[in-house]
């Protein structure tokens, strides 16, 4: 292969991990799996935590309708993304899990809750500082 198309395949998962990590929501979702890594999360109990999370409400609060509302959103836009990128794996027991908890932790920052959500400059730096096969 040449340096060439290696530069082209490192900047395409740079990209889709970029692509990954630009909405809050999703950065939300690997927060919640990452707290639960190395054993995992079910769907129905990460929707119910994301769901709390995004309505900001408590556990016991959260309706039907929210929880059945984040569970299309995780199946349908979140998971899938990070899947792709390389953030989220799915075991036998379908329970999901972070990928490479080492990446995580390196991109710590944006991943990271706080009350100021971190900026473009930051995500570009977490992301160049991760391994250039997005791994």
């Amino acid at each position: 292969m040449s340096n060439t198309a290696r530069s082209g395949s490192a900047a395409a998962a740079r990209d889709e991990l970029f692509d990954a990590l630009a909405d809050t929501r999703r950065r939300t979702v690997l927060r919640l799996v990452r707290d639960r890594t190395p054993q995992g999360i079910g769907k129905d109990d990460l929707a119910l935590r994301f769901a709390a999370v995004t309505a900001d409400k408590r556990l016991a609060t959260v309706t039907d309708d929210d929880h059945h509302r984040a569970l299309v959103a995780l199946h349908h836009r979140h998971l899938p993304r990070l899947t792709d990128a390389g953030l989220l794996e799915e075991t036998d027991n379908g329970l999901l899990r972070v990928a490479d908890r080492r990446m995580i932790d390196d991109l710590g920052a944006v991943v990271t809750r706080s009350d100021r959500e971190p900026t473009d400059a930051g995500i570009a730096d977490a992301v160049s500082e991760a391994p250039a096969d997005g791994r």
